[in-house]
């Protein structure tokens, strides 16, 4: 193949196709993480700002996720507003009654569960509230979006992933290229042993690889917060 197509040709398409599928898991993973499924209605992200997050499902209605700044008493206390219902949760680290840190998570229908920071119940004691679709919802919101930096997290993310490529495709393609940018300061008019080639394109194959696991391990995780 190398003989009938050259060597240059066949790096650069390994090049291209490589790149292209790195950008396909990036859009998979982007619009994936965009959308979440709520009693039956498939909800989109619409928007993130600080202390606000919008999603839209398939009839056009809106939910709405607000919360506020830190305050003495308060750990921002989050609202989901959808179909009319209200979701609310709260951690407080002085409530009164309690001698210790609780959260409170209440229901559209008003029921509240009340427990401390380690998960004992004080009122209501359902330990199964966290199974419940309402709480899934507030977990999957605020573990993907409560971050108002996660728009950049995301940039890193992708901007670091083919970074990694071009740099394993530059020790696979050039690996004597690349031996002698790393001794620059240490070996002069030196060249590479047989030995060094192989173990900087062994390298350049573990840098091609580390996007795609950085990038699925990023897209199960989110997928199941």
């Amino acid at each position: 193949m190398f003989e009938k197509y050259g060597k240059g040709k066949i790096y650069i398409i390994a090049y291209c196709a490589t790149s292209l599928l790195l950008i396909l898991l990036t859009v998979v993973f982007f619009i994936s993480y965009g959308m979440i499924s709520f009693k039956g209605n498939n909800l989109r992200l619409k928007s993130i700002n600080t202390g606000l997050v919008t999603m839209f499902d398939q009839n056009g209605q809106e939910l709405a996720m607000e919360w506020t700044e830190l305050s003495t008493s308060t750990i921002s206390p989050v609202t989901i507003s959808y179909l009319g219902e209200v979701i609310t949760y709260e951690f407080y680290i002085e409530y009164p009654g309690y001698d210790m840190p609780v959260e409170i998570f209440t229901f559209p229908n008003g029921e509240q569960i009340i427990s401390e920071m380690f998960g004992f119940f004080f009122e209501n004691n359902i330990p199964t509230y966290k199974q419940t679709d309402e709480w899934k919802l507030f977990e999957t919101l605020r573990n993907r979006y409560g971050d108002s930096n996660m728009r950049i997290e995301l940039i890193g993310l992708c901007v670091f992933g083919f970074a990694l490529l071009a740099l394993g495709l530059g020790e696979v393609i050039f690996p004597e290229s690349f031996w002698r940018l790393m001794h620059y300061f240490t070996v002069s008019e030196g060249k590479p042993t047989d030995f060094a080639l192989i173990m900087n394109r062994l390298s350049g194959c573990i840098y091609l690889t580390l996007p795609y696991i950085i990038i699925s391990v990023f897209y199960f995780t989110g997928m199941n917060a």
